[in-house]
C-alpha cells in the first residue's frame, strides 16, 4: 500500500458514504475504522475487495468415477468462505491482532469489526461465520442518572413509572409486565391495610418500598429465588399513574359508555397497562422496546455533542472520538437491569445477597428457610446501601389535564380558522398559478421524457455490455442447464439496472461503479433465491402483481432487519437464518400481504426479534 494512500480519496469509500442515509458523523466513523483496517492489512480497500471477491469466485473441478454407463462425471466445488486460510479470514484476523497490539478491548474490536463487515458486504464480499470476541471490559457501558433524566423527561407517566421500577428492582421486562395491581398492593402491605383497590389507590401513603419475592420466569425451572425491592420514588410514580387512570382516564372513557359497559379499575388489572388495552392488560415487551428505542437517535446525538465538547475542552483526544461513540449505550428495558446489577455490585459485598437481588444463582445451597430469614436483612442492606444510588428521582412528570387539553384545542381551532381565511384569500391566485405551473410542467415533461428515455436506455446498454464482458461466461459455466444460466444472467442484469436507476444522478461509466452494481445484484439474488423460480412471462397478470410485491417486500424486510442493531447482529453472519426469517415473516402474513403498512412491517420485525432473542 502506498504511504500516500488516503481512505477519503478511495472510490469504494466515496461510493459507500454517498448513500443518503449515511450522515457526516457516520462517514467519519467509517473513515477512522477503515483507515485502521488498511493499516492492519497494508492493503487499500480496492485491493482487499478484489482479493476477497476473486478468491470467492474460484470454482474447482473434481473428476469423479464414471457413471454406470461409463460417462465421465465432473463435480464443481465452490470456494468455502469459512476456510480458516481464506483471505477474508486472514484480513479480519490481522485487524484483530492490530487492535490488540494497541490495547483495544474486545468490546471495541467487536464493534469496529462489525462496521468493517458491513462495508465489505456492500461490495459483494462474502463473510465467514465469525465468533464474537468475549467481553473483557471491566465495566458495562451503562446509562447514568443524567442519561435517564434526559431520556424520560418527555415520556408518558406509565413509561416513566416502568423505567423507575426496572432500575430500582432489576426485574426483567417480562417479569415486570406480568405483575398486577394486586401484586403491588401485596408488595407494599407493610405500609397499609387496604383491601379495596380504589381505597388503596386514593389513600396509600407516600414513600413505600415494595418488597418482591418471586421466581423469575427465565430461571423458574431451576428454582432460583429473587428478593428485590422498588424505591420510594418508584412507588410514588406508580400511585400517581394509577390515580390518573382511576380519577381522570376512566371517568372520561365512561362518559361514552352505557351503564353495563362502564369500566371500573380492578386488582386484576396489569400494573403497567397498555393504553390500547385501556390499561386492563399489560403492555407488550416489543411495544416497550420499540417506544424506548425511538428515543435512541435523539439521545445518541445528545451524547455525541457531549463528546465533541469534551474534545473542545481538551478532556479527551480527538483520536478517541470513534471509540467514545462506540461506548454510547442504548436505551432498552434490559439496560435498566444492567444499571441495577452494576449498582448492586458496587454497593454490596455479599455475593449471596447480590445473587438474590438479581435473581441469579450463586452456586451455593439455597433453601426456603434461608431465603425467609434473609428478606429482612436484605431489605436493610437495600435501604442503607443501594436505594439512593438506584432512585431516579429528578425526572419531572406532568399529566395534561382535561382543562389544559381543551384550552390547547381551542387555540389550535382559532389558528386553523385564521389559516383557512388566509387560504381562501389566496385561492384564486393559487388557482391561476397552478394552471400556469401545470402548463409549464407539461411542456417540460415532454422535453424531459425524451432525454430521460434516451439516458435510461444508454444506462441499460452500458450495464449489459459490462456484464457480458466480465460476468456472463463465468455464470453460464457454473450452471449445468444453459437455460437456467441465461435466466440468472438476465435477472442479475435487471437487478443491476434497478440499483442504478434508484440513484440515477450518481451513475458512472467506470469499472469500480459497475462492478459494485453487479455485486449488489448478486447479494440480493443470493438473499432471495426464490427469484429464480418466478418467470413473469408464464404468470397471469394477477400472479405477476403478487410476485412483484412479494420480492419487493423481501428486500424491504431485509433493510428493516439491517436497521435493527440487535437482530442484525444475530443474523448478519448467517445468510440461511436471515433468509428463513424473511420468508417466515412473509408466510406468516401471507393473507394480509396487500395491506401491509410501514408500521406493520416494522412490527413484524420486532415480533420476530422477541421470538429469536432471549436475554439475561
Amino acid at each position: 500500500m502506498n504511504k500516500e494512500y488516503d481512505v477519503r480519496n478511495d472510490e469504494y469509500y466515496q461510493l459507500f458514504i454517498s448513500d443518503s442515509l449515511r450522515n457526516e458523523t457516520t462517514a467519519e466513523k467509517y473513515f477512522d475504522i477503515l483507515t485502521k483496517f488498511c493499516e492492519a492489512t497494508n492493503k487499500t480497500l480496492g485491493e482487499i475487495i478484489a482479493d476477497c471477491t476473486d478468491e470467492q469466485n474460484i470454482v474447482t473441478k473434481e473428476k469423479l468415477p464414471p457413471d454406470e454407463n461409463g460417462n465421465e462425471r465432473i463435480r464443481e466445488i465452490r470456494f468455502d468462505v469459512n476456510n480458516k486460510d481464506s483471505k477474508i479470514n486472514k484480513y479480519l484476523n490481522q485487524f484483530v491482532d492490530y487492535c490488540r497490539q494497541r490495547n483495544n478491548k474486545n468490546v471495541t474490536i467487536n464493534g469496529q469489526r462489525s462496521l468493517i463487515i458491513a462495508f465489505l458486504r456492500e461490495f459483494g464480499v462474502l463473510i465467514p461465520k465469525i465468533k464474537k470476541l468475549e467481553d473483557d471490559s471491566d465495566d458495562w457501558y451503562l446509562l447514568t442518572k443524567e442519561d435517564y433524566n434526559y431520556l424520560l423527561q418527555d415520556m408518558s407517566l406509565v413509561h416513566i413509572s416502568l423505567a423507575n421500577f426496572l432500575t430500582s428492582t432489576g426485574m426483567r421486562i417480562g417479569d415486570a409486565l406480568s405483575l398486577s395491581i394486586s401484586d403491588f398492593m401485596k408488595a407494599t402491605e407493610e405500609y397499609h391495610d387496604f383491601v379495596d383497590v380504589e381505597d388503596f389507590i386514593d389513600n396509600a401513603p407516600e414513600d413505600m418500598i415494595g418488597q418482591w419475592v418471586f421466581e423469575p420466569h427465565k430461571t423458574e425451572r431451576h428454582g432460583v429465588k429473587c428478593i428485590t425491592f422498588n424505591s420510594t420514588h418508584s412507588s410514588n410514580l406508580i400511585l400517581q399513574y394509577l390515580r390518573h387512570i382511576k380519577n381522570q382516564y376512566l371517568p372520561n372513557k365512561n362518559k361514552k359508555r352505557n351503564e353495563d359497559s362502564k369500566l371500573k379499575i380492578s386488582k386484576k388489572w396489569a400494573l403497567f397497562g397498555s393504553r390500547r388495552e385501556e390499561y386492563v392488560n399489560p403492555m407488550k415487551p416489543t411495544s416497550v422496546a420499540t417506544q424506548w428505542g425511538e428515543k435512541n437517535k435523539k439521545f445518541h446525538l445528545w451524547k455525541e455533542n457531549q463528546i465533541k465538547q469534551q474534545i473542545a475542552d481538551g478532556k479527551i483526544s480527538e483520536e478517541d472520538f470513534t471509540d467514545e461513540l462506540l461506548k454510547i449505550p442504548r436505551f432498552h428495558p434490559h439496560t435498566c437491569r444492567k444499571y441495577f446489577i452494576s449498582t448492586v455490585a458496587k454497593n454490596c459485598g455479599d455475593i449471596r445477597v447480590c445473587a438474590l437481588l438479581e435473581g441469579h444463582s450463586d452456586g451455593l445451597p439455597n433453601d426456603k428457610s434461608y431465603v425467609k430469614k434473609k428478606v429482612k436483612e436484605i431489605k436493610e442492606i437495600y435501604i442503607n446501601n443501594i436505594h439512593d444510588a438506584l432512585s431516579l428521582d429528578n425526572v419531572e412528570t406532568k399529566i395534561v389535564t382535561n382543562k389544559e387539553t381543551e384550552e390547547l384545542n381551542k387555540k389550535v381551532s382559532e389558528a386553523d380558522k385564521k389559516i383557512e381565511a388566509l387560504t381562501n384569500q389566496n385561492a384564486e391566485k393559487d388557482k391561476k398559478i397552478e394552471e400556469l405551473t401545470k402548463l409549464i410542467n407539461q411542456t417540460q415533461e415532454q422535453v424531459d421524457n425524451l432525454s430521460f428515455n434516451r439516458n435510461r436506455s444508454n444506462i441499460q446498454k452500458i450495464i449489459f455490455e459490462y456484464f457480458d464482458n466480465n460476468y456472463k461466461e463465468n455464470i453460464l459455466n457454473q450452471e449445468e442447464d444453459v437455460s437456467i444460466g441465461r435466466k440468472k444472467c438476465s435477472i442479475l442484469c435487471k437487478l443491476a439496472y434497478e440499483f442504478a436507476i434508484e440513484n440515477e444522478s450518481n451513475f458512472r461509466n467506470d469499472d469500480v461503479y459497475l462492478n459494485s452494481l453487479i455485486q449488489k445484484s448478486i447479494v440480493k439474488y443470493t438473499l432471495n433465491p426464490e427469484i429464480e423460480l418466478f418467470d413473469k412471462k408464464e404468470l397471469t397478470p394477477d400472479e405477476v402483481e403478487f410476485v412483484t410485491k412479494h420480492l419487493t417486500l423481501q428486500f424491504e424486510l431485509f433493510e428493516l432487519i439491517k436497521s435493527n442493531d440487535t437482530l442484525w447482529n444475530m443474523v448478519k453472519d448467517d445468510e440461511v437464518t436471515l433468509n428463513n426469517i424473511i420468508l417466515y415473516i412473509i408466510k406468516k402474513n401471507k393473507d394480509n400481504i396487500d395491506n401491509l403498512t410501514d408500521e406493520d412491517k416494522d412490527n413484524m420485525v420486532q415480533d420476530v426479534l422477541m421470538e429469536y432473542l432471549t436475554v439475561d
